[in-house]
């Protein structure tokens, strides 16, 4: 008690020194029009009522980019330490868990973009079918929804509440392969431990939970799809430390660092056919698992592939290895990062060269947070 008693008093003293220094700022500014300018333009109410003074006092405090630092530090620190709260964009949850507002708020037009986003899903696997080809849609629950009791205060909104269900019934209504992630995840003995604490994605333990589900369910409901057969080996390649997205919310850094949730460190993995020799497949730039496909070895049609977020498409979390071993054939990876998961699949099914004669499978792989935002739907 007495150490967050300290935190606050320190927080609250420089957040009145930044005042302070602000003010100083404000009386300095005449002295320096002074010096600048003739005696025609000092300080006065017109310069006030102009807007001239504020952009003055903008200038300087953007050319003392120190100070600048300082009060958003200082700031950050109040709202964190005091209220528990943060930018717009971040929700402070219990024993530093944070989570994006994303999977809380009504998006405008929420409902409406829920129902074009399912109705979307369903044409796809019926244009898909028409094609000879099966889709396994690989349904990924918030973090804020597997992690409910870590939420604190927060509470998603009405609609955000219906989206997996809603979904969920739906697509299995219309006898669409689904994985239910929220099922499976919850089932895990650590839910916690699927998840990074700050960051929206999941950890490479479940995205090898979700890829042996999805394996199980392709065996169970199409055990007579012929896929060409390949073996592949998963094996630990090291350790590495995430600095979570979310924390881009929290500018504490440098000042009040001691502050920040604690740093997190994931386990990397690398796989790979077996015969092959991993070092000559793979290297790795920063955290980021870069596979380096032989220039001159023949590439065979693809028959199965990978579509979605970057929970697909970042190879921290090894979706796509965890695949590959699970449903022991070779997957292409053609997820994308940044565009949700409606475009990327609205993209696919408009390019006429992309439904080749040798695709047998598509796995989607759809976060429920996405599912309330408006895209621009490609009709095919």
């Amino acid at each position: 008690m007495t150490g967050m008693l300290l935190k606050k008093l320190i927080v609250l003293f420089f957040l009145g020194t930044v005042f302070g220094a602000g003010i100083s700022t404000l009386f300095d500014l005449e002295t320096t029009s002074d010096s600048k300018k003739s005696s025609t333009e000092d300080f006065n109410g017109h310069a006030l009522m102009s807007g001239e003074l504020a952009r003055n006092f903008e200038s300087r405090y953007d050319d003392d980019f120190s100070l600048r630092q300082f009060g958003l530090n200082v700031w950050a620190a109040f709202q964190y330490s005091i209220f528990k709260e943060a930018q717009n964009g971040l929700l402070i949850g219990h024993q530093g868990w944070l989570f994006t507002s994303e999977e809380f708020i009504a998006n405008p037009g929420g409902d409406e973009a829920l129902a074009a986003n399912i109705n979307f899903i369903t044409e796809a696997s019926r244009l898909l079918a028409s094609k000879n080809v099966a889709l396994i849609v690989v349904l990924i629950p918030s973090k804020a929804r597997l992690l409910s009791g870590q939420t604190g205060r927060h509470q998603p909104s009405l609609v955000q509440q219906k989206t997996y269900p809603q979904v969920l019934n739906h697509l299995q209504e219309e006898s669409v392969l689904t994985v239910d992630g929220l099922q499976e995840m919850i089932s895990h003995t650590q839910p916690d431990s699927l998840y990074l604490r700050t960051d929206t994605h999941w950890t490479p333990r479940a995205a090898r939970l979700i890829a042996f589900s999805t394996a199980a369910l392709l065996q169970r409901e199409i055990p007579d799809i012929n896929l060409r057969p390949q073996a592949f080996i998963t094996e630990r390649s090291g350790s590495n430390t995430i600095e979570g997205d979310l924390l881009s919310f929290l500018p504490l850094a440098p000042l009040f660092e001691n502050l920040m949730p604690a740093t997190e460190t994931i386990e990397q993995f690398q796989t790979y056919p077996v015969g092959d020799d991993p070092f000559d497949q793979a290297v790795f730039d920063d955290s980021v698992l870069i596979i380096e496909e032989a220039l001159f070895s023949p590439i065979e049609p693809s028959e199965v592939i990978l579509l979605g977020t970057s929970f697909s498409a970042d190879r921290r979390w090894n979706f796509e290895g965890a695949l590959k071993q699970a449903l022991e054939v070779d997957v292409q990876n053609i997820a994308v990062q940044g565009q949700g998961p409606i475009t990327p699949m609205a993209n696919f099914l408009s390019d006429d060269s992309a439904l080749s004669t040798d695709l047998k499978l598509v796995i989607w792989e759809i976060p429920e947070r996405y599912l309330t935002v408006a895209y621009p739907q490609t009709s095919f």
